[in-house]
């Protein structure tokens, strides 16, 4: 059955975006990534924009979402294609809320704590990833702007940044509603193990 030449039409209006979206191929929202474990990888970027986080009671409140770009290091996955260049991906996203003791609020006192956890974790993670990337002791890692910035500085210098990593799966809750047949969530993080650069 032939295309309708509207639908062609439409299709070349959207060529622009399409060029440069992402191929999703069912790896979910945070694409294809390394196998479970731990395995070298360069670091090639970082991104941090503003956003904001929203309360059990349905007011926000402002967020950072920063996140890294690694690509393997070829010869560090012994499962990876060798015809295929190295993999790039982008690491789990940091969700990171100023002053979140105070910013996060509401009534039901147990999603308000589960989203002050969430908000340490992210940080704590954060922390150890710049403190390894930069070579700091982690008590010295104590402005996270100033340190996203010398990593920034180190990308653009074209420094080449190894970085041994854990990789790391865990299943999470099929939700209630769910259709059946469905899979719980695979949910993936990375840990900055060290800077193994020379």
């Amino acid at each position: 059955m032939p295309i309708d030449n509207n639908v062609v039409a439409m299709f070349n209006v959207m060529a622009t975006t399409y060029a440069g979206a992402s191929a999703n191929t069912g790896e979910g929202l945070q694409g294809e990534w390394p196998p479970e474990g731990v395995s070298d990888h360069i670091l090639i970027g970082v991104t941090a924009k503003a956003d904001t986080g929203k309360n059990a009671d349905g007011s926000n409140y402002p967020m950072i979402v920063a996140q890294f770009e690694y690509e393997a290091l070829p010869g560090s996955d012994p499962t990876a294609d060798p015809t295929k260049p190295p993999l790039k991906w982008k690491g789990e996203q940091f969700r990171l809320v100023p002053n979140y003791e105070t910013v996060i609020s509401g009534t039901d006192a147990k999603k308000v704590s589960g989203q002050k956890t969430a908000a340490r974790i992210a940080e704590e993670r954060f922390k150890g990833h710049c403190s390894k990337i930069l070579r700091k002791a982690p008590e010295a890692c104590v402005n996270p702007g100033a340190d996203l910035q010398a990593i920034d500085t180190l990308i653009a210098q074209g420094n080449r940044t190894i970085l041994q990593m854990k990789i790391q799966y865990r299943e999470g809750t099929r939700k209630a509603d769910a259709q059946p047949g469905t899979k719980p969530p695979t949910y993936k993080s990375e840990f900055v193990q060290d800077n193994i650069s020379s």
